[in-house]
């Protein structure tokens, strides 16, 4: 008890002491603004998440699988887009891969009929897109992750009409459809 008083009345006198001791002195006039930096936190996150990894659009019948199977898409674009492997040797020849994959091809007939063909491969996404305008609006997908072929068929009505004939196949199902599209 006795060595707790000598400690608390020598922690006093040395304060004390030391307070009386160290002085600081500013000179307000020459002081500079502190200038931190903007947030970058929360807020940018939840911004960079809805505009880049969230799909754009999500189909009524689209099931949570393929929902989530976009967003992982979409994240593994947003890292590949930021990421340092993007520059080395192997990323760079992944995208000269891509680039040399993607042929677009355009015919004019006789008839005065453009006819183009766009084929793409996305090779970190593993999806292969042929697409053809010319007589009629047509396109075929493959995603190799999912195991499915998408092919469809569109015919313009009228300026807000489309006429859509599509078909599906998966390893688990095959589904045609015939579709009328509203552009509002």
């Amino acid at each position: 008890m006795v060595i707790k008083a000598v400690l608390a009345v020598f922690t006093v006198f040395l304060s004390l002491s030391l307070g009386s001791l160290c002085q600081a002195k500013v000179n307000v006039a020459k002081t500079k603004k502190l200038v931190l930096p903007e947030k970058t936190g929360a807020e940018s996150l939840a911004d960079i998440f809805t505009a880049e990894i969230l799909p754009d659009k999500v189909a009524s019948n689209e099931t949570t699988q393929s929902f989530l199977t976009k967003m992982a898409d979409n994240s593994l674009s947003l890292y590949w887009k930021h990421s340092p492997l993007r520059h080395s040797a192997a990323g760079k020849a992944v995208e000269t891969a891509e680039k040399k994959l993607n042929v677009e091809a355009v015919y004019q007939d006789d008839n005065k009929v453009n006819h183009r063909f766009n084929f793409k491969v996305l090779a970190i996404q593993a999806l292969a897109k042929i697409q053809y305008t010319g007589w009629v609006n047509a396109a075929l997908n493959y995603d190799l992750k999912a195991a499915r072929a998408e092919a469809e068929v569109t015919e313009q009505l009228s300026e807000k009409n489309d006429l859509v004939v599509s078909h599906q196949v998966s390893n688990t199902e095959q589904k045609s459809a015939v579709s009328l599209k509203w552009k509002w």
